[in-house]
């Protein structure tokens, strides 16, 4: 899933520079939340009464795809106030079914230790067959070789090891402390709602959720790489 519009919202989320935020704002936080934002620090909107660097136009993909992202140039100008952008699906990403992603077991895969023979020779015959890499690539030719690596991996993790299906709830990172965090702040905007507690008190339960998930993602990509072969 790709979205991708003005959204007409400060957040420092998709913008670093960001001072004030829309009151509507917090709806595209929760929407984008478990989303990849491809924006960078480029102001995708200029007016004579902008007062600050602003980015309301956002470009955003479910985990897993491969965006090519850029703004337009002067040939491209519509006499808008906002910039031309464009964007290009490189990868195809994960297929979607029924609500969920699939991934592969790949534990199952390194426990079967004749299967994962044949993905070892299937994967080293392809490479084999790949002309040698240069010594000083461009740049397009280390995005080539990325994607084919990319392409390559996922066709032998097809053949050889099962798949599986992936929620939101199923990610690798996800812990006990996060579903609790996130519970607790769905029962902050609740009592928001009702005025039990103030705006600052929800950003407060927003920004310890936010934390909590950069520490597991972090610690979790860490772990992977002490443990990988």
């Amino acid at each position: 899933m790709i979205i991708a519009g003005d959204i007409n919202a400060h957040s420092p989320m998709w913008n670093s520079r960001c001072q004030r935020r829309s009151h509507y704002t917090g709806f595209w936080e929760n929407l984008f939340e478990e989303l990849v934002i491809w924006n960078e620090e480029e102001a995708t909107r200029h007016s004579s009464n902008a007062r600050n660097h602003s980015i309301i136009d956002v470009t955003a993909s479910t985990p897993g795809i491969e965006l090519e992202r850029a703004i337009g140039g002067a040939e491209e100008a519509t006499g808008s106030d906002h910039e031309v952008l464009f964007w290009r699906l490189l990868g195809e990403g994960t297929p979607i079914t029924g609500g969920s992603s699939m991934g592969w077991n790949v534990a199952d895969l390194r426990a079967d230790k004749d299967k994962l023979k044949e993905a070892r020779s299937h994967w080293l015959q392809k490479a084999g067959n790949r002309a040698p890499f240069p010594e000083a690539p461009s740049a397009e030719e280390v995005e080539d070789e990325a994607m084919w690596i990319h392409l390559s991996m996922a066709e032998t993790l097809n053949t050889f090891a099962k798949k599986r299906r992936v929620c939101a709830r199923s990610k690798r990172w996800w812990t006990p402390e996060i579903s609790e965090l996130r519970t607790a702040l769905g029962r902050a905007k609740r009592q928001r709602t009702q005025g039990r507690i103030t705006r600052r008190q929800v950003k407060d339960a927003r920004r310890v959720l936010r934390r909590a998930i950069r520490k597991a993602k972090r610690d979790t990509w860490n772990n992977f790489l002490q443990e990988a072969d």
